[in-house]
């Protein structure tokens, strides 16, 4: 960020958020579930003729716009994704093997025919790069 070294916190709070962004993914699309049941019409509403001129994908929308926990999540999860969009395709296989399947640097570099240096040079490349998306807009 601005070309200044971030502090070993930050660096590590970064990590942090990749390696539990499939958690979130996961979380979100639990929630996304429980909206869409909660917006469903129920079959007494329906057979008394439903619920006004609100569709039920209006119902949804409305349903996850004032979810404040559905909200946070949602934004975290659109954080990560926009910060892998922008990596190269060699640094988003990175990013799934070692951040979202655990796999250690070592494998990783041996899979992708790399040196392991090389392999590490690339993760911590990634870390700064998605600094540049979590931090400060982390709310």
């Amino acid at each position: 960020m601005n070309g200044k070294e971030l502090p070993g916190e930050y660096l590590a709070f970064v990590e942090r958020v990749l390696r539990e962004h499939p958690g979130r993914v996961n979380e979100l699309e639990r929630l996304d579930n429980i909206i869409e049941a909660c917006c469903r019409p129920s079959s007494i509403g329906a057979a008394a003729g439903g619920s006004g001129n609100v569709s039920e994908q209006e119902r949804l929308l409305a349903a996850k716009e004032s979810n404040v926990e559905y909200q946070k999540l949602f934004r975290r999860v659109e954080i990560v994704q926009r910060a892998v969009e922008s990596l190269t395709k060699e640094e988003r296989t990175i990013v799934e093997m070692f951040f979202w399947q655990g796999i250690c640097i070592r494998q990783i570099a041996e899979e992708i025919h790399m040196a392991k240096n090389t392999a590490w040079r690339i993760k911590n490349r990634i870390v700064k790069k998605a600094s540049s998306f979590v931090i400060g807009t982390w709310i």
